[in-house]
């Protein structure tokens, strides 16, 4: 349903199935698990217990979690998720099936809110970004990453090479050589390599503060929208 896949007819019937039928509104709940390989198939027989419908996947790193607005549902995950983690949760919305992208995008900009301010849970809001300077509706954001990183991208794509993945961890670790090069497992030349080519492709020097910040802006958008993995959750995993 997040990724427009599933036709209308067969996801109500999905919905129904979980509970969903009397359900007016709903909210997406947004978790960032340090790994697929745990299990949280005991949270929909927890929260069935307390007699809320749910429905749960797991998504790159993010446990999702389908709920009723107005449940206790929120309140329950709070009390059984480790506390180390973080939890989003997106505006409530009329359970129409063609707007569940834009839920999803709701929660997880609610989730990287919570990540970069140490919150436990936060709730997507138009009035508090997590930066005055992302977009917060989806055709500005989509046309920033495009903008910023578009040519990177492609390249990306194309030379099935990983020059995105190496700017978002070279910025990660305030343009530390020796930290990047540790992190991604390549050789400091390599990644000399890479920066360079990084900086042609997209005409931005990374010893200048305004196209720096520019490039972070729009790796954290492309990560929001899903455009890209969330890099940190990959090297947690990989610890």
């Amino acid at each position: 349903m997040i990724e427009g896949k599933m036709k209308d007819d067969v996801a109500a019937i999905m919905l129904n199935e979980h509970g969903f039928g009397e359900v007016t509104t709903i909210n997406l709940v947004s978790i960032d698990i340090d790994s697929q390989d745990i299990v949280y198939d005991w949270l929909h027989l927890r929260l069935y217990d307390e007699g809320i419908p749910n429905m749960i996947t797991v998504h790159d790193n993010v446990l999702l979690i389908l709920l009723p607005t107005n449940s206790d549902g929120i309140t329950i995950l709070d009390k059984e998720i480790p506390s180390n983690l973080h939890i989003g949760v997106s505006n409530a919305s009329i359970s129409r099936l063609n707007r569940m992208q834009e839920v999803f995008e709701e929660s997880m900009w609610a989730l990287q809110s919570a990540a970069s301010q140490k919150k436990r849970i936060d709730y997507y809001s138009e009035n508090s970004p997590i930066s005055p300077f992302i977009p917060r509706n989806r055709e500005n954001a989509q046309a920033l990453v495009e903008q910023v990183l578009g040519k990177l991208l492609a390249y990306d794509t194309i030379n099935n090479s990983q020059l995105v993945k190496t700017l978002y961890i070279y910025l990660s670790e305030t343009r530390s050589w020796k930290s990047t090069a540790e992190k991604i497992h390549i050789h400091k030349q390599t990644l000399v390599y890479r920066i360079n080519r990084i900086q042609k492709i997209t005409e931005k020097r990374l010893d200048d503060i305004n196209d720096i910040s520019e490039l972070w802006i729009a790796l954290q958008t492309a990560m929001m929208l899903t455009i890209i993995p969330n890099y940190t959750n990959e090297l947690i995993k990989n610890k």
